[in-house]
């Protein structure tokens, strides 16, 4: 078994035009790479929806439907 760790970042816009962004990090194992994108974005709606998410007007929630405006992977390197 091989574990990449990946950062993962995404920015969008919800209902009201209200910026939001989420991010985070994710251990996966190499044969699973093809689902990385799908992991990252359910990790990304769970902090939405849970209320994790950084807003772009403090103390306003966000709500759906959700537009993606970047995602950001970054795979972290081993030295």
């Amino acid at each position: 078994m091989t574990i990449k760790v990946y950062r993962w970042r995404l920015k969008g816009r919800g209902a009201g035009d209200v910026s939001w962004k989420t991010e985070g990090e994710l251990r996966l194992d190499v044969k699973d790479f093809p689902m990385l994108l799908s992991f990252i974005m359910k990790a990304s709606f769970v902090k939405l929806t849970k209320g994790e998410a950084i807003f772009g007007e403090p103390g306003r929630g966000c709500e759906g439907p959700y537009d993606i405006d970047e995602i950001e992977v970054t795979q972290e390197r081993v030295q």
